[in-house]
C-alpha cells in the first residue's frame, strides 16, 4: 500500500494505528484511551520529527490530531 505523506513522499509502509487504550492487562485493552493518551503520544511524535526530521513522525502527529477532533469533538462543542 502506498501512501502519500505530509511532505509528498511515497510510503509503503502503512500508517500507525489511531486508536488507543488507557491500560492493556492480560492481553486485553480494557479502558478507551483518554484525551490525554491522544496528546501525549502526539507530543511523543513531534519530539520524534524534532530529533530525526523523519517526516512519518510528522504525519503521525497529523494523524493523531485528527483522531483527537474527531473522537473528542463533544468535549469542546459542549463549552461553546
Amino acid at each position: 500500500m502506498k501512501q502519500t505523506t505530509l511532505g509528498g513522499n511515497q510510503r509503503s509502509i502503512p500508517p500507525r494505528k489511531t486508536n488507543f487504550f488507557h491500560t492493556y492487562q492480560n492481553n486485553t485493552a480494557k479502558i478507551d484511551g483518554f484525551l490525554e493518551d491522544y496528546a501525549f503520544m502526539t507530543q511523543a511524535a513531534m519530539a520524534l520529527y524534532k530529533n530525526t526530521l523523519e517526516i512519518m513522525y510528522l504525519d503521525d502527529a497529523l494523524a493523531y490530531t485528527k483522531s483527537i477532533q474527531s473522537k473528542f469533538t463533544w468535549a469542546v462543542s459542549r463549552d461553546s
